[in-house]
């Protein structure tokens, strides 16, 4: 392990001594002489040493470790190893060359001597130097980290409290420590524009005075699209942003409002869709739905009471039924409804009694029949003049018992020996011709004659019956 680990120490010295200067080779002497690593005190340690401990934020060393018996000479070579893949980036880095040009000069001079001592063989100063210039840069390092953050801080300052030539100055100050500094470089372009913004802001406080909210929202979101960072614009735009959405929502809530009161549910509900997507659940959007809800079905509930009426005018009861149903489910126990239908129902079975009547009209014959009849008559009377089809057949009623209770004249011929009687009217007697008068019926003319056989002769009489003859003759002996 210890040789391979004096192998790698010995071309790496090679390597960064050729880097340092070609003359440096000859300090190597023979290539084939083995390193000679001599003693060095305990407490021995570099500044390179412990920038690469704070660096790593471990107590171990690099890889090509620095064995405390080690040689001045292989120390200094591994701690200027480190000095270039460490130190030297972090030089170019604080850009010295801007703002700290003796600084620099200084700090290079002092590496450049390390260079020139480790030539000469004088590995203890050339340490020295090499660490010396590090100190130096550790201390430049601490205060660009200081000047930069007072840059930062004073030009941030400046710009919130309007000193913006002040602020211009720090920022430019801060930039030549660090040309890439973003904040900075943002603050620079906010700057740069802030003669615009400025006169874009008067504009916008000229619209706000004129209550001119749109042309004062199009100023502030021009100061934004200049300054994304500008907070007034910032803060200005979400008031008046919040305000035209509430001023929006009212304007919706309103009309929808005002359409309802009109009965006009299309226009109603497209203000209340408005309002719905501008705030959604709001409790007036509750309310305003609820309204057209309400209102619709009002709207649905008159439209089948005004479908039910001109059913009963169009004497279609049984479509007046119906509406009135229909009415009744939107409006559970409506008593204009509930009345409705019943009249309706109450019409559709005076109609059905008399048309039930005139399916019998025969039995107009029997006084009983007759009777019922005329008391259905008086009793569909009073809404004769709601339905034509209930005068109708009250009418035809009424003729048809008229027509029954007039009666037919019917001569009976016989041969004055037959005795002819009209079984359950009465007794013709034994006639040749005689004339009587019978009402509208069946009837049934028998004759009887001693030796010979009975006969029955059945005659209908239908109303309205010219009159008939009727012929009863026994003629066949026993």
């Amino acid at each position: 392990m210890n040789n391979m680990y004096r192998i790698l120490q010995y071309f790496l010295c090679l390597d960064l001594l050729m880097a340092l200067h070609p003359a440096a080779m000859a300090g190597l002497g023979d290539l084939n002489q083995p390193l000679h690593i001599t003693s060095e005190p305990s407490g021995y340690d570099s500044r390179i040493s412990e920038r690469f401990r704070d660096s790593t934020g471990s107590s171990e060393e690099s890889p090509v470790q620095i064995a405390q018996g080690s040689s001045p000479r292989e120390r200094f070579i591994e701690e200027y190893r480190r000095y270039l893949e460490e130190v030297e980036p972090q030089l170019a880095e604080l850009n010295l060359h801007d703002w700290a040009p003796a600084t620099l000069s200084h700090i290079l001079e002092k590496v450049e001597s390390a260079r020139e001592q480790f030539k000469t063989g004088d590995y203890e100063s050339a340490s020295a130097s090499l660490n010396n210039a590090i100190t130096e840069l550790d201390a430049i390092s601490d205060e660009y980290q200081s000047r930069l953050a007072n840059f930062t801080e004073n030009a941030d300052q400046a710009y919130r409290e309007g000193r913006y030539q002040q602020a211009g100055q720090q920022v430019e100050g801060g930039l030549k420590l660090d040309p890439d500094h973003v904040e900075l470089i943002e603050l620079r372009s906010r700057l740069q524009v802030i003669e615009q913004v400025n006169q874009l802001l008067v504009e916008a406080n000229q619209a706000k005075t004129a209550s001119q909210k749109d042309e004062e929202l199009a100023f502030l979101e021009k100061i934004l699209h200049l300054d994304p960072r500008h907070l007034e614009a910032k803060k200005r735009i979400e008031d008046l942003t919040a305000e035209k959405l509430h001023q929006a929502f009212s304007d919706a809530v309103a009309a929808a409002d005002r359409a309802l009161d009109d009965k006009n549910i299309r226009e109603a509900r497209k203000h209340v869709q408005a309002a719905s997507k501008l705030k959604p659940g709001n409790q007036d959007v509750k309310r305003l739905q609820d309204r057209v809800a309400e209102i619709e079905s009002e709207q649905k509930y008159l439209e089948q009471i005004t479908l039910a009426i001109t059913a009963s005018v169009e004497d279609d009861w049984s479509s007046t039924v119906e509406h009135y149903r229909k009415a009744l489910e939107l409006k559970p126990f409506d008593a204009f409804a509930t009345e409705g239908l019943g009249s309706a129902k109450a019409m559709i079975g005076r109609i059905e009694s008399l048309e039930q009547s005139l399916q019998y009209e025969r039995r107009f014959v029997n006084e009983h029949a007759v009777k019922a009849a005329r008391e259905l008559l008086a009793e569909t009377e009073p809404y004769l003049d709601q339905s034509k089809q209930l005068r109708a057949l009250h009418f035809e009623v009424v003729s048809k018992l008229e027509a029954y209770s007039i009666e037919t004249e019917v001569v009976v011929i016989s041969d004055n020996k037959t005795n002819v009687v009209v079984k359950g009217v009465g007794i013709v007697g034994r006639i040749s011709r005689h004339a009587i008068r019978l009402k509208p019926g069946s009837y049934q003319f028998e004759g009887a004659r001693d030796g010979y056989k009975s006969i029955l002769v059945p005659v209908t009489i239908s109303p309205g019956n010219d009159p008939i003859e009727v012929e009863v003759i026994c003629s066949e002996r026993i």
